[in-house]
């Protein structure tokens, strides 16, 4: 795969500002409506480009999705029941619902850190937010060009 041009060259803002007339990726038809607010916050943290070097990491933003509503979706529950339940017999015990919401922000963070989204190995999380935010930057010119057409 040839590498890409510098984001702060001319070819590099070139290529972003094509991309970013692209757009984000759309989501999965099968992907819960209730899910995808995660989706759009999820693909909006890198470039289009980013997402497309391994089409399998579109999959699992996806997986991580739906994974984000069904946590948020349990932690609710887990405030309203309280973290100590009542017993038969008078006793108190631990809520089973705070195992499986500690499993699941578990397994979001794994997800997280595969995907490098939030800073990551390898690179200074200042490098990884100054390119994003270049790229932020170009999309919004692409979005105000005229065409190249003066006033």
């Amino acid at each position: 795969m040839p590498r890409r041009p510098r984001s702060n060259s001319t070819a590099g803002v070139l290529l972003a500002l094509r991309e970013a007339r692209l757009g984000l990726p759309e989501p999965p038809p099968d992907l819960r409506p209730e899910a995808l607010a995660y989706w759009h916050a999820i693909t909006a943290s890198r470039t289009r480009a980013e997402w497309h070097q391994s089409p399998a990491d579109l999959w699992l933003a996806a997986e991580l999705a739906d994974l984000q509503f069904v946590l948020r979706r349990e932690t609710e529950l887990l405030d309203a029941e309280g973290f100590v339940l009542d017993a038969p017999g008078g006793r108190r015990q631990a809520n089973p619902r705070a195992a499986i919401v500690d499993l699941l922000a578990k397994r979001e963070l794994a997800m997280l850190r595969f995907l490098r989204i939030g800073g990551g190995a390898g690179r200074k999380r200042e490098d990884i937010e100054a390119t994003r935010q270049q790229h932020r930057d170009i999309e919004a010119l692409a979005d105000n060009d005229d065409g190249g057409l003066l006033a």
